[in-house]
């Protein structure tokens, strides 16, 4: 909004620029962008298998029990590296493909990648975001297996969960 002089007896006139309105929509659409960054009460899904949470210790990944997944820290703190472990003692596994996911938003995936290291292990090191407006986030490993006879096994294991 502009005040213009105006001459002596007459009133102020208000002058509105011509990007008045379409400054204040793309102002109000902005805050709407970042106000749903965090797309709270947006549910993923169930992300346990059978109970299995990888806070709890080893969850199995395979039906005949020989593929087991676990934590090396059962405290993970957002944006700090923890590593995920895949024990295969008979070297079934062929490629590995996992992502974290939030459980409770929608914050889009975290790619995790896997390598081996050894005969029978497979690592990875990863990391889970911030969100400022859910305080306990809650997270969950989707991890897609591709085992050397050709077979697919897909599974998702929830995470232990940290305040920031």
């Amino acid at each position: 909004m502009i005040r213009r002089k105006s001459f002596v007896g007459s009133k102020p006139r208000i002058f509105l620029s011509r990007w008045h309105i379409p400054l204040r929509i793309l102002s109000i659409l902005a805050f709407m962008v970042l106000a749903s960054a965090c797309d709270v009460g947006r549910s993923q899904g169930d992300f346990s298998v059978d109970g299995c949470q990888l806070s709890d210790s080893l969850c199995l990944v395979d039906n005949d029990n020989s593929v087991h997944i676990a934590l090396d820290n059962q405290h993970i703190v957002p944006l700090q590296l923890f590593e995920v472990r895949i024990q295969d003692p008979k070297q079934k596994i062929a490629t590995i493909r996992a992502t974290i996911v939030g459980m409770d938003m929608d914050m889009g995936f975290i790619p995790v990648s896997f390598k081996k290291a050894g005969n029978t292990l497979w690592l990875a090191k990863t990391s889970v975001g911030v969100c400022s407006v859910d305080q306990q986030m809650k997270w969950a490993l989707d991890v897609r297996i591709q085992l050397v006879g050709g077979e697919n096994i897909a599974r998702k294991f929830g995470l232990p969960s940290m305040a920031h």
